[in-house]
């Protein structure tokens, strides 16, 4: 992970954190949990998914067209089993009808045979966000970008340095 990216990366912990006020303690470690519990009725999230989903055949369009200087397509994705539920982000690799495969961007916490870098292939209806990186800017990312107004301002300013001025592009980006 490079540049925007890890930068991204870096502040969304952050920012979720600070947006829920749960950093939880980790049983392994004493580093902090980057785990964020939030309400799947809060409205912040419900519109920033409806945003995501309306605008998710734009990011097919262009993972299928692998534009010059278009890179890191992924997708957060619900994961359901016998611990619980969790939203983590892919990269995706592949597509194949309504299959995605890819590999996990981050080390899911309610899954304990998965780990960051797992190949995983999920139905396209557990899709919730996307994302790209074209020219050091962040494209899509719709929950952190809605969330980023409950944070505090230094973070705001990191997480916005690393986003383009739209979630999608349009002439002037």
């Amino acid at each position: 992970m490079r540049g925007a990216a890890k930068r991204l990366a870096a502040a969304t912990l952050i920012l979720a954190a600070a947006a829920c006020s749960k950093p939880a303690e980790s049983a392994q470690s004493s580093e902090p949990d980057p785990t964020v519990t939030v309400r799947k009725t809060d409205s912040v999230v419900l519109r920033a998914r409806e945003d995501a989903m309306r605008t998710l055949p734009m990011f097919w369009r262009k993972f299928d067209a692998q534009e010059e200087g278009a890179s890191k397509f992924s997708v957060k994705v619900e994961l359901s089993g016998p611990n619980g539920e969790e939203v983590v982000w892919m990269r995706v690799e592949s597509r194949e009808g309504e299959e995605i495969v890819g590999l996990l961007a981050v080390e899911p916490s309610r899954f304990p045979g998965l780990h960051l870098g797992s190949r995983i292939s999920v139905h396209s209806s557990r899709v919730t966000d996307w994302s790209y990186e074209k020219g050091g800017k962040v494209y899509g990312d719709y929950f952190t970008r809605a969330m980023i107004e409950r944070a505090p301002a230094d973070i705001k300013a990191q997480v916005q340095a690393t986003f383009a001025p739209t979630p999608t592009e349009t002439s002037e980006n």
